[in-house]
């Protein structure tokens, strides 16, 4: 099962167990799944962000 889903085009990072209707998921367009936390901190590194949303349910441990 995939951990994360990576939104390319907004450069947002969903947590695939608690995505829901507010994380706007449905529009993603430029998209990838992943298991690997690295690819997740190196994408922060880049300016991504975590999904307030997916994160707010989390409390906040993403990884």
């Amino acid at each position: 099962m995939t951990t994360f889903i990576i939104d390319h085009k907004d450069k947002v990072i969903h947590k695939s167990t608690f995505i829901n209707d507010m994380c706007n998921h449905r529009s993603i367009i430029s998209r990838e799944d992943t298991n690997d936390s690295h690819i997740i901190e190196q994408l922060q590194s880049k300016k991504y962000t975590i999904c307030k949303h997916c994160s707010s349910a989390l409390g906040s441990n993403l990884l």
